[in-house]
């Protein structure tokens, strides 16, 4: 009877380990992107953009390059988000030319620190703009990487923003004045 049970429970194990690659596997989808993805601003606004990652696990070290219309968009501020990387980071590249229009930033941890860093949803980086001319201007994210603590890239898509930037009119026709101790009201037509 003991000879029965120990078959009957390696047919059903080995059943069970027959099923397993047939079984989905949810893999994170990581995602590199632009926050908030679609936004308005007012010229001589300033309006603040995050690059953020989600799903990833496993982060030491990131790179991307972002573009935008130099004549629509001011960049007045940009620097990396803390808790995007576990501590120390050494900035390999961090350039902003502002003449085109583009941003250029690697960084990773540095050693002693060996492992990366795993979250759903950080910002890793944050840009202020002046909206500076009416207009609309893409936020485009190009030669992104993202690496694990073995030097593995990361498997990972992007998601491009856009800033659309207007005026608001005001048109003012008549004032009305109140006095309300003499119970009397002016108007006045402004042409």
């Amino acid at each position: 009877m003991q000879g029965k049970t120990v078959f009957v429970f390696l047919v059903i194990t080995a059943i069970a380990f027959a099923l397993v690659p047939i079984m989905p596997i949810r893999a994170l989808d990581t995602k590199m992107k632009v926050v908030p993805i679609i936004s308005n601003a007012l010229v001589g606004q300033e309006y603040t953009v995050y690059i953020n990652l989600t799903d990833v696990a496993d982060l030491y070290a990131w790179e991307f390059k972002l573009h935008y219309d130099k004549d629509i968009l001011g960049l007045t501020y940009n620097d990396t988000v803390a808790g995007g990387l576990n501590t120390e980071i050494y900035v390999f590249k961090g350039i902003a030319n502002e003449a085109t229009g583009d941003l250029w930033w690697a960084v990773s941890t540095v050693y002693p620190t060996t492992s990366g860093i795993t979250y759903a949803n950080h910002a890793i980086f944050e840009m202020h703009f002046k909206a500076l001319a009416t207009g609309t201007s893409d936020l485009t994210l190009s030669s992104t990487i993202l690496a694990d603590s073995s030097a593995n890239s990361i498997a990972h898509t992007t998601v491009n923003g856009q800033i659309g930037v207007g005026t608001l009119d005001l048109v003012v026709t008549a004032i009305k004045i109140c006095n309300m101790y003499a119970n009397e009201t002016w108007t006045h037509s402004i042409y």
